[in-house]
């Protein structure tokens, strides 16, 4: 006879497998439709006569000042005054 600690593995790891193609399933068709609709945006762009363009994203950059550059790196602070008298 078999054990039922081992039918409950055999289920578990056949949902988990279900499971897996599932997301798979839904995560490629999701992917799918974004490239879609990244392909009809580049398309009507083309059309009118302009570039692709990145996708926006939030910037992580910080815009520094002159100021700021001033106070954290004193060789390019000798820089930008030798710029300004020109």
């Amino acid at each position: 006879m078999t054990n039922p600690v081992t039918i409950a593995k055999i289920i578990a790891l056949l949902g988990g497998a279900a499971l897996g193609a599932l997301l798979a399933r839904w995560y490629d068709e999701f992917e799918a439709n974004r490239a879609q609709k990244r392909s009809e945006y580049d398309r009507a762009r083309y059309g009118q006569g302009l570039g692709p363009i990145a996708e926006q994203q939030a910037s992580t950059r910080t815009i520094l000042t002159p100021e700021d550059v001033k106070t954290s790196n004193p060789f390019m602070a000798w820089e930008l005054d030798e710029e300004k008298e020109r």
